[in-house]
């Protein structure tokens, strides 16, 4: 087998001008597949994070009017992952407050808030620290708030709506605008929980818990977070398929330049035979060649492939998401495609008689 790497070997570095075609031709198959995972994996994520903001596994109840004791009877239960009020946000000098319970918070990832503590997103405020004060006017008084925390708003939705975005406690909200007021509650529960299982039951007990003549009503169900969940999978199957055709114009590319570079070697096909080495081994010479080519390919195309990940996910603004099982299998399809659709061209030549070889050369 040394005699076959190293026969390859002075045959590509003899004639490397006829083989960089078929190199350019498995680093460019390769840099489409890495730059096909990495950012169809990155604008997956970003497709399925920015879909799922939208929506959790969750209801909104109304039908009736309520106040921060509901929500922290809602709290209570151990299937409600937290309960806000969607109208507990006002615009205000500019800045958009929102009141949140410390169980909604804590889902969040976000520090507890208390009186006169705020979240504040870290895009509007790029300056702020945690522990800093800010000053704020609310109906015409100035109050002085600690920064608890740091957050970041990915909610498409939420990125539409004007003003600078101000996390404070709900019971501070209602204090401070004077409201304790709301139509409507969102209750959100664990993503793997079937709302509709026990939705009877969970709006029984409450009605129940609340001790008010009012019952309360379902006015919107978990259907948007199940559409979300299809989107998702459709997200996911198609990015699969594009990945799955570059892999094959990638593999057809490297397939079709190797086996033309393999038949377009008749000349040195007819002069190993004609100094007496097998047809065996005349084909190993050449698949070996082949073998080198892709592996040289595949692991520049691979570094390349990185590269043109990052400059091209800065322009899209996707971040590249890189998995070393994806970069090796990359590599790995260039060697066996490589390999494997080049053994019937490297046969059929190896079995070529000396003086017709001579000729086609």
């Amino acid at each position: 087998m040394k005699f076959e790497l190293w026969f390859a070997w002075k045959l590509l570095i003899g004639n490397w001008r006829r083989a960089i075609f078929s190199f350019i031709a498995v680093t460019g198959g390769v840099i489409a597949l890495i730059v096909s995972f990495s950012l169809g994996a990155g604008g997956e994520k970003i497709i399925s994070r920015d879909l799922m903001a939208m929506s959790d596994n969750r209801i909104v109840i109304g039908g009736t009017n309520f106040n921060i004791q509901d929500i922290k009877i809602l709290e209570k239960y151990p299937m409600v992952q937290y309960a806000i009020f969607p109208e507990a946000r006002i615009l205000e000098n500019g800045n958009l407050f929102k009141g949140y319970s410390n169980k909604a918070l804590a889902t969040m990832g976000l520090a507890p808030l208390g009186d006169r503590e705020i979240i504040v997103d870290k895009k509007q405020f790029p300056q702020t620290k945690i522990n800093d004060t800010l000053n704020f006017t609310i109906n015409g008084g100035e109050y002085t708030f600690v920064v608890k925390d740091l957050y970041e708003e990915i909610n498409p939705l939420e990125l539409m709506k004007q003003g600078n975005r101000i996390i404070i406690s709900q019971s501070f909200y209602d204090r401070i605008f004077s409201n304790n007021n709301y139509r409507s509650v969102v209750v959100a529960f664990d993503k793997n929980e079937n709302v509709e299982d026990y939705i009877t039951y969970f709006l029984s007990k409450f009605n129940h818990d609340r001790n008010s003549l009012d019952n309360v009503v379902v006015i919107e169900t978990p259907e948007i977070y199940k559409r979300i969940v299809k989107i998702q999978k459709i997200v996911r199957n198609t990015l699969g398929v594009l990945s799955f055709i570059s892999l094959c114009i990638g593999g057809l590319g490297i397939t079709n330049l190797i086996a033309s570079g393999i038949k377009s070697r008749s000349a040195h096909i007819g002069i190993m035979r004609a100094m007496g080495m097998p047809a065996k081994q005349v084909t190993k010479v050449f698949l070996t060649e082949g073998v080198i080519v892709s592996l040289i390919g595949g692991v520049i195309g691979t570094i390349l492939g990185i590269i043109a990940a990052f400059i091209l996910g800065t322009v899209i603004k996707i971040n590249p998401d890189f998995h070393i099982t994806q970069i090796f299998i990359s590599i790995l399809i260039a060697v066996i495609v490589g390999l494997a659709m080049g053994i019937i061209p490297a046969v059929k030549i190896g079995k070529l008689n000396t003086v017709d070889a001579l000729k086609n050369g």
